[in-house]
């Protein structure tokens, strides 16, 4: 009753009004609001509804853990949709988002007496989301918009030199310590991971389904098949064309849903992790070819036999889709395709380097991606930054990463350093701008 009261309030309040017109018109309210303003005090509250809600949630659970934010943002993100909030299409109000959670809540509720499977309950949970994304459409305030960036300010030949340098560093370290060649493999396929989703945040989204399609693909590779030749490349043509699939429905809601696609990307994690859970429950023991395993491990001048394959793979990715922006090419198709095949190309690739997959050993891959196209310059929504330095970048953070573990930082010490990265890459035009180094911008 007191959020309710407190979220009406706020409604009507001079407060709520101009978040509205923040969120809305943000040209608008950018010259008679203060919008910086407004919206720091909207992630201060939103902080605080997060801390509220994990203090009351561990009293009455008694017990957490790490892994349970991602159902909780599913469920979170569902309730919003449901009552009525969606970026760019509507604004809601808190008592429509109390009324979301408890169709999503007892929602849940009523699978337990029906023993609906746990496995499957992120899928409902997506469900419940697209059905909210599909209300808010329906119901729109304005018609979408996907800003798909402005002039572009693609730095050719020092994109190249920075990658060269990455991929130079990573065959040092490969010459020196043989025993820690799989981390050119890994920088190389998180530099991929870099350019996917960096042409995505690039065009004006966010790809939220990149963890969750890299545990399908690797499952898949292993559940499939089970050390055989055969079953692996139809594993590899079932991934390829689930990835195919995920990156044009994504295109094609980003065209209806404009800033909302970023929910919608949500839901589609949710949908894939609850296959990746069903797949690991039918095969608990698939592996992978073990000729595959050996030959992708296998040294070639210093470097995995797969890295040789990764590196042109990867680094043409960056320069054709650097050199396409720079030509007006503004096609979200590409973009979303290109960061799913991404996604299933690690997934399959973790899986033959390990022989094996499992749920939760790639929920983290997607962080040093994202650093990596914020070292890159790409900026949501804007033609600023390289795809290519983007690869570079990312490859540079696995072997910083490979670097701390040897000076004994812990994990989430290393966790806590990459967001450093990421905080400070996101912020350095600003900080340049501050310094009087450059023109300020716009994040």
């Amino acid at each position: 009753v007191g959020m309710a009261l407190g979220g009406a309030a706020l409604h009507r309040a001079r407060f709520g009004r101009a978040l509205r017109v923040t969120g809305a018109r943000l040209s608008l309210a950018e010259r008679r609001l203060p919008a910086g303003r407004l919206r720091c005090l909207a992630y201060v509250i939103a902080g605080l509804g997060y801390a509220i809600s994990g203090i009351l949630l561990a009293g009455q659970v008694g017990v957490l853990d790490s892994m349970l934010a991602m159902p909780i943002l599913l469920q979170i993100f569902a309730a919003a949709a449901l009552g009525g909030s969606c970026p760019g299409l509507r604004a809601g109000s808190a008592i429509g988002a109390l009324l979301g959670a408890a169709i999503v809540t007892a929602a849940a509720n009523l699978f337990i007496p029906l023993d609906f499977p746990d496995m499957l309950s992120p899928a409902a949970d997506a469900g419940w989301l697209l059905l909210g994304l599909a209300a808010c459409r329906r119901f729109a305030d304005r018609s979408p918009h996907l800003p798909l960036g402005g002039p572009s300010r693609i730095v050719p030949r020092r994109s190249i030199a920075i990658a060269a340098v990455s991929v130079a560093l990573l065959v040092a370290l490969a010459l020196l310590r043989p025993e820690a060649s799989f981390v050119a493999t890994m920088g190389l396929g998180l530099g991929l991971l870099a350019v996917g989703q960096g042409a995505v945040i690039r065009s004006g989204g966010f790809d939220l389904s990149m963890p969750a399609l890299i545990s399908f693909a690797g499952l898949v590779s292993v559940a499939v098949s089970q050390g055989s030749w055969s079953g692996f490349l139809l594993a590899a043509a079932i991934t390829g064309i689930v990835a195919v699939s995920v990156g044009l429905w994504h295109a094609l809601l980003a065209q209806r849903l404009g800033r909302g696609i970023v929910l919608a990307t949500l839901a589609t994690a949710g949908l894939l992790q609850a296959a990746a859970a069903g797949i690991e429950v039918w095969s608990p023991t698939g592996f992978v070819p073990l000729a595959l395993t050996a030959f992708v491990s296998r040294l070639w001048f210093g470097l995995p036999s797969i890295a040789w394959l990764l590196l042109p793979v990867a680094a043409a990715a960056g320069w054709m889709l650097d050199r396409a922006w720079r030509r007006g090419v503004r096609d979200p198709r590409i973009a979303y395709c290109t960061s799913a095949l991404a996604a299933a190309a690690f997934g399959m690739l973790t899986a033959a380097v390990a022989g094996g997959f499992r749920l939760g050993i790639v929920d983290t891959s997607m962080i040093p991606a994202v650093a990596g196209a914020l070292i890159g310059g790409v900026r949501f929504a804007r033609g600023d930054g390289s795809l290519l330095t983007a690869f570079g970048a990312a490859a540079i953070l696995q072997l910083a990463d490979i670097m701390s573990v040897a000076l004994g930082l812990s994990y989430e010490g290393q966790l806590m350093a990459m967001a450093l990265v990421m905080l400070l890459a996101a912020a350095w035009p600003q900080l340049r701008a501050a310094a009087g180094l450059a023109p300020a911008r716009q994040p």
